[in-house]
């Protein structure tokens, strides 16, 4: 404890987990803050120290043992780790059971469908508020009426005759005009 008193955390935290092999103190020291800021942080420990935890457990000689606490911490903590959790799922070995990556998994996955969801839930109210700036644009030049032309009417940009062309209207000087004249 002298050790994290002193700013050294992460060497007192693995010399908790390979000197001592005391898991629970190890976990509190690096995921439990000694004066946390609010009671938020306590309920979400950090993924720098959750990433940490799962480092020294993995370096662990009893495989077994290895297995076992890493199974726990990714249980527990998974949700710090969504935004590394391919580099955490390339560093578990790949002899372990896949019910020890399952939470993770688990929540990446329950995450990319969160996101699939978001993405088109803001595509429709792009397209929407598109729309609605289409139809107020329109409400804005219903007063102008038919407009009525003549095969001898000319564009008012090239000065061409319409004819039977396509042709539109700038409703700011009321000119009529080519739609490649734009």
């Amino acid at each position: 404890m002298l050790m994290a008193a002193l700013g050294r955390t992460h060497e007192a935290a693995e010399f908790l987990v390979t000197a001592c092999q005391d898991y629970a103190e190890a976990e509190l020291l690096l995921l439990r803050p000694l004066a946390p800021e609010s009671l938020a942080q306590l309920a979400h420990p950090k993924a720098e120290g959750v990433r940490r935890l799962l480092g020294l457990y993995m370096a662990h000689e009893d495989d077994e043992m290895a297995a076992r606490l890493v199974a726990d911490v990714l249980q527990r903590y998974s949700e710090c780790l969504c935004d590394d959790a391919g580099d955490v799922l390339a560093s578990i070995p790949e002899h372990w059971p896949y019910a020890i990556a399952e939470p993770l998994v688990s929540r990446q996955l329950a995450r990319l469908a969160h996101r699939e969801k978001s993405s088109s839930i803001e595509r429709g109210l792009r397209q929407s508020l598109a729309m609605a700036e289409q139809l107020r644009t329109v409400d804005e030049h219903r007063g102008f009426g038919p407009i009525v032309l003549d095969y001898s009417q000319a564009c008012a940009k090239c000065h061409k005759l319409l004819g039977s062309s396509a042709f539109v209207l700038v409703p700011e000087s009321r000119e009529i005009r080519h739609v490649s004249c734009g």
